[in-house]
């Protein structure tokens, strides 16, 4: 089994947004039937490269406020996996996610004089990771290392945590680019080292 694994936040519940010329919301609870039922996969940009399914790789989990979810990284060429274990465990280092799902139950009304369409029952078919912007502008993924993981449920309130971390560095970068939100950013090894020194003068000065 690999020691990496890739971890995020793959959709936010009862938080209206924008979906092509829609405005839609997930209601919590919307996926519970269809988690206990049916297979789910993961891929890359939403049809390329499925890397695997919650048959083998992918665990997903819905708590009240977000979809998370955890894929255990394949053993793969030594290259690869130390490109990705020097990512390992780097808040700064994300891409954002988005689901496919099927609606089979919704509703409409109009807020504000805004057609919103909430879902109530759905079939989550897949989650992608992105190249692009993402739908919900809170989701990411990044690269821990599995040591650190407990179960998907026990460490879903640590994955909000992060999933607030991402969104205050998003707009932190945003700042200082003209306002341009980047929904991935990979640090440099320079960058990875930097914030480690600092990490180890903290400890120092707190132990």
């Amino acid at each position: 089994m690999s020691d990496l694994v890739l971890q995020g936040k793959a959709t936010d519940f009862d938080k209206p947004f924008i979906h092509g010329n829609r405005i839609l919301n997930l209601r919590s609870g919307c996926f519970d039937a269809s988690l206990r039922e049916c297979d789910v996969s993961l891929f890359l940009d939403h049809k390329e490269s499925r890397l695997g399914t919650t048959a083998n790789r992918l665990e997903v989990y819905a708590g009240p406020e977000s979809l998370v979810f955890r894929y255990t990284l394949p053993n793969g060429p030594s290259e690869s996996e130390v490109k990705l274990s020097e990512l390992a465990d780097d808040f700064d280092s994300y891409i954002a996610c988005s689901i496919g799902y099927e609606a089979t139950k919704t509703e409409t009304a109009v807020i504000d004089g805004v057609q919103v369409t909430t879902v109530i029952e759905a079939k989550l078919l897949e989650i992608s990771l992105l190249s692009c912007a993402p739908a919900v502008s809170s989701t990411y993924s990044r690269v821990v290392s599995l040591e650190t993981c407990g179960t998907l449920a026990e460490d879903y309130d640590r994955l909000q945590l992060v999933g607030s971390y991402v969104s205050l560095h998003r707009a932190m970068k945003a700042s200082e680019n003209g306002g341009n939100v980047e929904y991935r950013n990979v640090t440099t090894p320079y960058e990875r080292a930097a914030a480690n020194f600092e990490r180890t003068l903290k400890n120092l000065e707190y132990s």
